[in-house]
């Protein structure tokens, strides 16, 4: 499990994302009430801060959603019609990726689009240009559910790991990125 708070709304609100291993969940909706009770069982063996925010929680606002692993999907569209983000490579939340992939597809996309040549072509290209890089993340956000959902003493050794390698950026391909850039030296007309 892991709990990931922060500040919103100009930081009058604090959101709270918990999230449980389960194997039995089933449910694919964003609407599902959460159970105060559920909630605090889950993280009732964690800090007395975290225990705070739980107590702090409004029931109305609890709900509780599934998180779905996808394997990457072998074509993104057909013809004249083509798909991006979540619709095509759906992204654990693991990387926060999600959001940004889906602003990169449409980055290239619209690079594409512009290309003198037949929009099937286009959009292979896109398709080309954008599969190498969301599988990529797709993948590293997969390595991090298990990573940060490690115990025992092989969640020592990962918290032995991250300690020592503290100030290092091991995801410098990923925001250091610059989309425009790779694209255009890799278009082809």
């Amino acid at each position: 499990a892991h709990f990931v708070h922060y500040y919103v709304r100009s930081g009058t609100l604090l959101n709270c994302v918990c999230v449980v291993e389960t194997p039995s969940w089933e449910i694919e909706s964003w609407t599902e009430p959460g159970n105060p009770a559920e909630l605090k069982a889950s993280f009732s063996h964690w800090h007395s801060d975290i225990q705070t925010l739980v107590d702090l929680a409004r029931p109305d606002t609890l709900f509780k959603w599934g998180l779905f692993d996808r394997a990457p999907l072998p074509s993104w569209g057909t013809a004249n019609i083509t798909l991006l983000g979540d619709a095509c490579h759906p992204t654990l939340p693991f990387m926060a990726q999600g959001a940004a992939m889906a602003i990169e597809d449409a980055a290239v996309l619209a690079m594409v689009l512009s290309q003198d040549k037949g929009l099937p072509k286009k959009l292979e290209d896109y398709y080309r240009l954008r599969k190498s890089r969301t599988t990529a993340i797709q993948r590293g956000s997969q390595a991090n559910a298990r990573i940060f959902h490690l115990s025992g003493p092989t969640a020592w050794i990962r918290d032995q790991v991250a300690q020592r390698t503290a100030g290092k950026n091991p995801l410098h391909w990923v925001f250091n990125h610059d989309v425009y850039q790779s694209t255009a030296s890799t278009i082809k007309n």
